[in-house]
């Protein structure tokens, strides 16, 4: 990757290309059969898809003011995963009480909330 940015277009070819060159061959490649680091996400044909028409929608879905609709799928949709793995009703989100499920926009995001919940949890147990 040069050191300053192109000051003019380039043709779609040579975007192409540096793109073969420089990223694909330096990234390193989830589905590789024998690549055991992390596990491939995004990956099915349906996945694609989603993405194109999440991406085309251009919403920030962070709170039910910010998108009610994205809340409420959310909602309906971890619903959804929780009956399809047999959870208990304190895994739903129309139960009454605390609990359910929101889906997180990355793994590190996950962990991060995974930690607070277990230290609020040990905060009520040792106070």
């Amino acid at each position: 990757v040069p050191p300053e940015a192109p000051s003019h277009a380039e043709d779609w070819q040579q975007i192409f290309a540096d793109l073969e060159e420089v990223v694909i061959n330096g990234n390193t490649h989830w589905h590789h059969p024998n690549f055991f680091a992390y596990f491939p996400t995004a990956c099915s044909y349906q996945a694609i898809m989603a993405d194109i028409l999440s991406g085309g929608l251009a919403s920030i879905g962070f709170t039910w003011k910010s998108s009610p609709s994205m809340t409420e799928l959310e909602l309906r949709m971890t619903d959804w995963l929780a009956k399809a793995f047999g959870l208990p009703a304190d895994f739903l989100n129309d139960h009454n009480g605390p609990g359910a499920g929101i889906i997180q926009s990355t793994a590190s995001d996950a962990t991060f909330v995974a930690i607070l919940a277990a230290r609020g949890r040990m905060v009520e147990v040792i106070s």
